[in-house]
């Protein structure tokens, strides 16, 4: 039997300006009434599949925060503007700001949204003497598309207010505009509650990310980048912060469940990033499981390689199942995610037609039992649960779709969530080694050993000896120990 568990990893940094306390970039206002809605939605309606959606705790705030009115990106707070009174610097960052879509997709297909990119054209330089060639209505009509392109395709074709305006295409009054906006929060104020609901039914499994999305193996010890790349330069203040990586933890988990109701038992770490020195930390703040990528194994076994030159495993079975590892006697189970039918569809599958990227996971995922065998497979495919579907006709809609529906109907393949997979079989795979890195190339170049990467660090480093000093001495030494 192939178990195929997906896990939808739903991310945003912290927008906010921290000295303002402005939003500054729109992506959880529009990923909201997109994707995040938009998951949910299809799951609604396919009550046999079984998925995991994981939320980072910082995405959590932003989303439920911008649906209760607390807080605000700079784009809506624009695009609310009556655009008779919009002011020339405001015009420019509608030019510049909001046409960030993918066009073929998101703007191509909605006529005056095209006719607007086209009038606004290419050129960076010529921004403020496009805008006298935009009129009132004309800037009125791009602060609707600039939101309504983002809608769900289901709330395109069937929402009460934005099917309408999507009809309409254009020349939008500002009472339109207005609709459009009071719906877009109260969409946002939907979300949660739809996958809490899911959770209860059972459908869904719901995990979480440390709080800030932080790498927790560089929190707790920098010198875990060196397993990976020995020679890598580290930062002169390097910790250890393993206590801010338990606080992630257990704010995190804390967070979860004020919107979720129940804690979670699995945790996706940020970049799916692992080493044995954070298993104590993460088992010692409730989770009983955690997941990162086949690179990880890979290593851990001491593998030259997990792939052929065809992408083909080389040993299936060591791949998919969960193992068991055990670090200062504490004991966390891993699920590793199987790297080629994860990024197919994060990066591949949007070039081909629903079907044919259907067949092709589906034969993929039918080849992984060597013939003849018997035993149970557990296939993770984790991936952004956002960011792939804006380059997908009808946001994914069509492929995910006729995904799901294919799975609930072939024999020998079951969907399901971790939890309920290891409910069934605990004996398990034990590793003796557990690499440290992250599922970018199993290691974590992307976040040390460049001199900016360091010297962010050694500002880190600097503003927590600063904090500290100014706790326990007061602010007259704080100065001095931030030096």
């Amino acid at each position: 039997m192939i178990h195929v568990t997906f896990l939808w990893h739903m991310h945003q940094p912290m927008y906010r300006d921290l000295v303002s306390l402005d939003g500054t970039l729109p992506w959880v206002r529009l990923h909201g009434v997109g994707e995040y809605y938009g998951m949910a939605r299809i799951l609604e309606e396919r009550p046999p599949v079984h998925a995991m959606v994981n939320w980072v705790p910082c995405l959590l705030d932003q989303l439920e925060e911008t649906a209760a009115g607390t807080y605000e990106d700079r784009a809506l707070r624009v695009a609310r503007k009556p655009a008779d009174g919009l002011e020339a610097e405001e015009v420019v960052f509608m030019l510049r700001s909001f046409f960030r879509a993918n066009r073929e997709r998101m703007i191509r297909p909605h006529r005056r949204f095209a006719e607007l990119l086209d009038k606004r054209g290419d050129d960076p330089s010529r921004l403020e003497a496009k805008t006298a060639e935009f009129s009132e209505q004309d800037l009125r009509d791009l602060q609707v598309w600039a939101n309504l392109a983002w809608f769900h395709v289901t709330l395109q074709q069937d929402d009460p207010v934005i099917a309408p305006l999507l009809a309409k295409g254009g020349r939008f009054t500002e009472d339109d505009k207005e609709a459009l906006l009071k719906r877009q929060l109260e969409i946002l104020g939907e979300v949660t509650g739809m996958y809490r609901a899911l959770a209860d039914a059972g459908q869904i499994e719901l995990t979480t990310s440390p709080y800030y999305h932080p790498i927790l193996p560089l929190l707790a010890d920098m010198t875990s980048a060196r397993m990976a790349r020995p020679q890598v330069p580290l930062p002169a203040m390097r910790g250890p912060y393993a206590e801010d990586a338990v606080a992630q933890l257990e704010r995190a988990r804390v967070r979860h469940e004020r919107s979720f109701g129940r804690p979670p038992a699995g945790l996706w770490p940020s970049e799916g990033a692992v080493s044995a020195g954070i298993v104590p930390l993460v088992a010692g703040a409730g989770f009983s499981w955690m997941g990162t990528d086949e690179g990880i194994l890979g290593r851990s076994l001491g593998l030259d390689r997990t792939r052929d030159w065809a992408e083909e495993l080389v040993m299936p079975h060591l791949l998919h199942t969960p193992y068991r590892f055990e670090a200062e006697g504490k004991e966390m189970t891993l699920v590793f995610r199987d790297r080629v039918l994860s990024d197919r569809m994060g990066f591949k599958y949007q070039h081909m037609g629903a079907r044919e990227a259907v067949a092709d996971f589906v034969g993929r995922l039918q080849n992984i039992p060597p013939a003849g065998t018997d035993k149970d497979f557990l296939v993770a495919v984790i991936l952004d649960g956002e960011n792939p579907w804006e380059s997908y006709p009808r946001g994914g809609y069509d492929f995910l779709g006729l995904l799901y529906n294919r799975l609930t109907e072939l024999k020998g393949i079951r969907t399901t969530t971790v939890s309920s997979y290891l409910e069934t079989h605990e004996d398990l795979p034990r590793l003796e080694r557990l690499h440290a890195g992250s599922w970018i190339d199993a290691d974590f170049s992307v976040w040390i050993g460049s001199r900016e990467d360091n010297l962010a660090w050694d500002a880190l480093g600097k503003a927590r000896a600063f904090h500290e000093a100014k706790r326990v001495t007061g602010g007259k030494r704080a100065a001095e120990a931030a030096r």
